[in-house]
């Protein structure tokens, strides 16, 4: 499995109003207690970056979500399960509907698209053995959606004065 090749700082989490995980990369800084200028500043950086597929799969959907902004979707089997990664908020698209994704393969630029969205960002959403396996855009209100901290290990960083997540191996102890 592969992590963005940016090591990412854990935001926001899986919880009853959030179906996902919110991550920017370490080297932007987080953005709590920053003034405006030093957010967009933040912001001009997190533009630069690369949004890589965690498995290898199949592009199920590539464009606008109502709410989401511009999202990618990958379905993934691992021998054992279905795993659905939605990749929202991204600024561009690189890969399209039906596109084979390698693992590490760039699905388009971090980005802030979609509604009240105002810092730019990676949501990641994770559905285990989707429920609306033929209908994709359901990937917000299915019912296998799993916390994505269970693919990553998180480790407190004093330097950045946040979590930084990494990796975990085996995924199929899930």
């Amino acid at each position: 499995m592969t992590l963005p090749h940016y090591k990412p700082v854990f935001i926001r989490g899986l919880s009853e109003n959030h179906v996902g995980l919110d991550t920017i990369p370490a080297s932007t800084g987080h953005w709590q207690g920053m003034t405006r200028e030093q957010k967009d500043a933040q912001n001009e950086k997190r533009l630069k970056f690369d949004i890589q597929s965690m498995l290898h799969g199949a592009c199920v959907f590539a464009g606008v979500m109502a709410g989401a902004g511009n999202t990618v979707i990958v379905d993934s089997y691992d021998g054992n399960n279905y795993f659905r990664f939605a990749y929202a908020h991204l600024n561009e698209l690189f890969v399209k509907e039906n596109e084979y994704i390698a693992e590490g393969q760039a699905l388009g630029k971090m980005g802030f698209s979609g509604v009240d969205v105002d810092n730019i960002h990676l949501h990641l959403t994770v559905v285990k053995n989707p429920e609306f396996l033929d209908n994709p855009i359901k990937v917000f209100q299915d019912s296998g959606i799993i916390d994505p901290m269970l693919f990553f290990s998180k480790k407190w960083n004093a330097k950045e004065g946040a979590y930084i997540l990494e990796i975990r191996e085996g995924i199929n102890e899930f």
